[in-house]
């Protein structure tokens, strides 16, 4: 089941348009008992009181070790500038280029943390 931890609300006007962005600090408990973090971003797009767009990204999960995630959480909640959905997964990897290819520091295949060892 997912749970909300912390959500961030920024906005960016442009013109007539509004940008509203929530930064979502997610935790999820498998069936199982595993826990695994998340960065989620939603960017809605208004305009004349009407939604436009929407538009969802998130990061985490299994790719990031917990630190990671809580780190990478409180870079985009204080950025100078927001951080749009479709540069998220840009952005993480910049951040942690090794993500995908090698294991991070966290108890895999534990319940309570991490993955499953069993797929």
């Amino acid at each position: 089941m997912e749970y909300v931890i912390k959500d961030v609300v920024r906005s960016v006007h442009e013109g007539d348009k509004c940008h509203v962005l929530r930064y979502h600090l997610c935790g999820e408990r498998s069936q199982r008992g595993g826990h695994f973090l998340y960065v989620k971003c939603y960017l809605e797009t208004w305009q004349d009181r009407k939604l436009t767009e929407e538009e969802m990204a998130v990061v985490g999960g299994t790719t990031l070790g917990r630190s990671a995630v809580l780190n990478f959480f409180r870079r985009l909640a204080h950025a100078s500038q927001p951080v749009f959905p479709c540069h998220l997964d840009e952005l993480c990897n910049e951040e942690y280029p090794d993500r995908l290819s090698q294991p991070t520091e966290r108890d895999v295949g534990k319940p309570g943390h991490g993955r499953s060892k069993h797929r």
